[in-house]
């Protein structure tokens, strides 16, 4: 397994981020995609440039974009409106050629928020947008990753549909058992479609201190055969280093 973390979590400018990463023991880095994107420094080519001297300096990967954005409708490949689908497609799209430009494999599709998958006709659109998507995945070989309230059955029927060895499942411990999932079932139900494991605990509580079995969790992860990035999403207050140290100590023990 490697040890990832969220940008949001570390809540480091990007000077500091990547040394703080390596020297807390990190393996890589989820950076974050919000609705402003397209005047973030991803978005540009001397931030894209920056990123590649950090990674080579610290040996810290970008393992991953998290497209926050897709959790409001209005950028949802899933939404009932096609312009909204349009812009949502133009997103990951873009984001598929920044990954190319800073060696990222995954992108992280949230549909939470106002873009929550509620309805058959939504699955459908979201099968029919992410074909498309595919297509440029596959030629970037990044993974796009989908992320949502569904259960695992419901997820694997979205995923299978868009019928493409680059659009997978990105799961999370603790929204899995705050959705009333198990998550031990869920992944066992995933298996190797998962590409990507978000680990936190339930209530934004410190890994151990909320509901999640996560030394549970890990052994399902190992029956079938994961051995990719676990990236924290862990609460950053007060002290998000500290957090960040302790909440990485305390997953490495569960894995032992």
């Amino acid at each position: 397994m490697k040890y990832g973390v969220m940008e949001n979590v570390l809540k480091q400018s990007w000077e500091r981020m990547f040394s703080e990463a390596k020297r807390l023991g990190f393996n890589g880095l989820e950076l974050d995609v919000r609705e402003d994107y397209k005047g973030s420094r991803l978005w540009s080519l001397a931030g894209r440039e920056f990123i590649e001297t950090s990674v080579d300096e610290t040996g810290v990967e970008v393992r991953s974009l998290c497209l926050h954005l897709l959790n409001n409708r209005k950028y949802s490949p899933a939404s009932p409106d096609e312009s909204e689908r349009r812009r949502g497609v133009e997103v990951i799209t873009q984001a598929i050629g920044v990954c190319k430009d800073i060696g990222a494999r995954v992108i992280l599709m949230p549909f939470f928020g106002t873009a929550i998958i509620s309805s058959e006709e939504a699955k459908e659109l979201l099968i029919t947008e992410l074909q498309k998507c595919a297509e440029t995945a596959e030629v970037e070989e990044v993974y796009l990753a989908v992320e949502s309230t569904l259960s695992a059955e419901e997820t694997l029927k979205v995923v299978r549909s868009v019928d493409s060895p680059y659009v997978k499942v990105y799961f999370d411990v603790g929204n899995a058992l705050w959705q009333g999932y198990d998550p031990v079932k869920e992944i066992e139900a995933l298996g190797k479609e998962i590409v990507q494991v978000h680990i936190k605990d339930t209530q934004n509580k410190p890994l151990g201190e909320g509901r999640v079995n996560l030394k549970a969790a890990l052994g399902a992860l190992s029956k079938i055969g994961y051995d990719g990035y676990l990236v924290l999403e862990t609460p950053s207050v007060p002290d998000p280093i500290k957090a960040a140290k302790a909440n990485l100590e305390y997953l490495k023990k569960q894995m032992s």
